[in-house]
């Protein structure tokens, strides 16, 4: 069985740069949506930051902890952990690809294992495949991604997918 290994250190790295520096926001803005992050807290926080940066131009620490109005002690220690124990803001766009890569090779396994499901039922793979390439059409449509991200991403996408078919054919 196929297993995409998350980029944990990757989330926590972005997430903490962003706090540390919330400008940086900017570089991710389009780039990246709340579902690119594998663990559910980062991507609330993610799409919190988004919220704050468009409404006040920035966040902190503080801001983040009062808009997701957190009551528990365990949540409140992991956002000042991720800013604590972030060491540079210097790659947070490298961060940002490694998690864009690994959320599209989970969306390309789920449909592989789609594919692989449907064999044998009335929906063929070309059936399916236009299916979950028109779901990624329409997600990536409203990410509101940059004409040069957009590509990339497209590209990273195709050939995903088939060398994902072509293991799953192989098995």
């Amino acid at each position: 069985m196929f297993y995409v290994k998350p980029a944990i250190e990757s989330e926590s790295a972005l997430l903490g740069g962003l706090i540390l520096d919330s400008k940086l926001y900017e570089n991710v803005d389009g780039k990246l949506c709340p579902s690119d992050f594998h663990a559910q807290r980062h991507q609330m926080l993610f799409r919190a930051m988004g919220e704050l940066y468009k409404k006040h131009g920035e966040f902190d620490a503080p801001m983040l902890l009062d808009h997701l109005e957190y009551d528990k002690s365990e949540d409140m220690a992991h956002i000042y952990d991720l800013a604590n124990n972030c060491c540079s803001t210097a790659n947070i766009n490298s961060h940002a690809n490694i998690i864009r890569e690994k959320s599209v090779q989970r969306q390309l396994l789920e449909c592989a294992r789609e594919i692989k499901e449907q064999k044998e039922s009335t929906m063929t793979p070309q059936k399916l495949l236009v299916s979950f390439l028109e779901e990624t059409a329409a997600e990536i449509d409203s990410m509101e991604l940059d004409n040069y991200y957009l590509v990339q991403t497209l590209f990273e996408i195709n050939k995903a997918f088939i060398s994902t078919v072509d293991a799953l054919d192989n098995q």
